[in-house]
């Protein structure tokens, strides 16, 4: 059977003064949109939210020739994240906005020595990362912006100038790809490395319940809300009998919503037999947790 190809509804977009070739969309995660762009007669950093079919835009910097290369993302805690280019300083500049504080961006220099951004992505555990040529265009660097602090490495250099294209992109486990083009050997290059070393994300758990059904069978009732990163992440139930020294995953005597990995969401139940997983040691030592990782 194939599948039905939907619509595509096509707009012409008007509010957007001095639009240039420069400018980048991202989608916010309610899927609404959001775009950041160069203002090509003032020389500007702008961005703005498409509201009620109409786009509401603002000046983020407007330190005279700033914004070329911009690259627009937002995280899923609704965090934008904006990283653009300052031919002033020839530098590598970050604008962060948290969406509920409204209108307040946050400027800072994450390299004093680059040019062209060739793209921005946010990992698993929502590091932001962004790469781009150094000065010279002979290095292909990659600033990390984590918890408001960052780091700059060296992904590859060359003796010949790089191309000033390029794109980054990662996938749900955790990869980070780079694709990138030498000049001199025309030749396409690609970098790739796992984020998953660089930390987890872990699931924030809230609304928990855990109440003893039956009695002596040991039916345990877990009620919970679960929040993190779906299909990311492994999120699994463990259990211990001995305050937590040693842990097991409980997959063969629980039902409900569980199977290989912890539900993920709203008002999520799990039943679990602990008297057939810890037959007579049901105890005051028992203890549940939920974790999350990459099952490795």
């Amino acid at each position: 059977m194939q599948e039905e190809i939907p619509d595509w509804q096509i707009n012409i977009e008007e509010g957007l003064d001095n639009l240039s070739d420069q400018y980048n969309l991202a989608l916010h995660p309610d899927g609404s949109q959001s775009i950041a762009y160069y203002d090509s007669q003032n020389r500007n950093l702008m961005c703005g939210d498409r509201i009620d079919d109409q786009w509401q835009i603002e000046i983020i910097d407007d330190q005279d020739n700033v914004g070329r290369f911009c690259k627009l993302a937002y995280d899923r805690q609704d965090q934008g994240n904006i990283t653009y280019y300052d031919a002033n300083r020839t530098a590598l500049k970050y604008a962060g906005w948290v969406h509920e504080r409204h209108q307040i961006w946050d400027m800072n220099i994450l390299d004093d020595d680059a040019s062209h951004v060739l793209g921005t992505t946010n990992s698993i555990n929502d590091k932001l990362f962004v790469t781009y040529l150094d000065s010279d265009m002979h290095s292909l660097n990659v600033a990390i912006l984590s918890n408001g602090t960052n780091s700059v490495s060296t992904v590859f250099e060359s003796e010949s100038n790089l191309e000033p294209f390029g794109e980054i992109t990662t996938n749900q486990f955790g990869s980070i790809g780079i694709v990138f083009k030498n000049s001199d050997q025309q030749s396409l290059l690609l970098a790739q490395t796992d984020t998953r070393t660089l930390g987890l994300m872990q699931p924030n758990i809230s609304d928990l319940v855990v109440r003893q059904m039956s009695f002596p069978s040991h039916q345990v009732e877990i009620l919970y809300n679960l929040d993190a990163p779906v299909n990311q992440l492994g999120i699994r139930m463990l259990i211990s009998n001995n305050g937590g020294q040693n842990w097991i995953v409980p997959v063969r005597n629980v039902w409900g919503d569980i199977g290989e990995n912890v539900q993920i969401g709203q008002n999520k139940r799990i039943i679990w037999n602990a008297g057939i997983d810890f037959p007579e040691q049901v105890n005051s030592e028992m203890k549940i947790r939920i974790i999350a990782d990459d099952g490795r």
